[in-house]
């Protein structure tokens, strides 16, 4: 199990202290992991400086799953992982004291107050930079690292059952890379996409600190909008994306991403 000083949760404290930091800068978010992920680059933009989770939000547009105290340790080791990060900690309530509410980026994102450009909205990254002014390019720079890579496969895999395109060429993937492929997700999304596609190894992991180790140790990652192909994303690797059409907000264009909108796509040589 990972253990670290810069984590704090202590579930009988509703609200944190954030006084006690001092001059720290303080950075607070409720949303989905993989918008917690993808809120990295603009933490580091900002100076970086300690980040408090919780599921408590002001904004009007609700995460679809704001983080909870499960959440919170399944995250909170691969936040706390990052040299920008000086403490993540777990809040029940929202601390009114915090010097940038990171959930904002919904307000311009779905045009409650302002607006953000198509190129902003490409990607979930990208939002939250042009939200605090923070300049695009800051999501083109790797904003994760991990301390131990895994090597469970050359391919690692993974598909949530939220954001699925139909027209994905999963079996001409799994084919071409046959042998040398493993799945990471939950249980139940292992189970659903073993059912669709064919049965391929399962990593068994106990955080995300874990999956961002077994993605950092592969050569290609394969996978829909979800928390490990943000993970993925801030490792900066070689990615096949499947896209989700009809909410397309991980766009991020780089020379080893491939965005497949339909059954074309280009397989590298492992």
């Amino acid at each position: 199990m990972f253990e670290s000083d810069k984590i704090e949760f202590n579930p009988l404290r509703l609200c944190v202290n954030l006084a006690s930091y001092g001059t720290t800068a303080t950075f607070y978010h409720s949303g989905d992991l993989g918008d917690i992920v993808f809120s990295l680059p603009t933490i580091r933009a900002l100076g970086g400086g300690v980040l408090v989770l919780g599921p408590e939000m002001s904004t009007p547009i609700k995460a679809r799953s704001p983080i909870n105290a499960m959440g919170f340790h399944n995250l909170a080791p691969l936040i706390a992982q990052q040299s920008y990060i000086t403490k993540v900690v777990f809040s029940e309530l929202m601390p009114q004291d915090a010097r940038f509410d990171l959930n904002a980026w919904r307000i311009p994102y779905f045009g409650l107050r302002g607006h953000l450009s198509a190129e902003d909205r490409k990607t979930i990254a990208r939002a939250h930079l042009a939200t605090f002014g923070a300049d695009r390019s800051h999501e083109n720079r790797q904003w994760l690292q991990v301390d131990q890579p895994e090597r469970a496969a050359d391919v690692i895999c993974s598909r949530n059952l939220r954001c699925p395109n139909p027209k994905f060429p999963w079996p001409k993937i799994l084919a071409a890379y046959r042998g040398l492929t493993a799945f990471v997700g939950t249980e139940r999304e292992h189970a659903e996409f073993s059912r669709q596609f064919g049965v391929i190894p399962y990593v068994q992991t106990r955080s995300l600190l874990d999956v961002a180790r077994v993605i950092a140790a592969c050569r290609l990652f394969v996978g829909n909008q979800s928390c490990p192909y943000a993970i993925a994303e801030g490792l900066k690797m070689s990615a096949i994306q499947e896209v989700y059409p009809e909410h397309a907000c991980c766009q991020f264009e780089r020379p080893d991403v491939q965005l497949v909108w339909d059954e074309q796509v280009k397989l590298p040589e492992l």
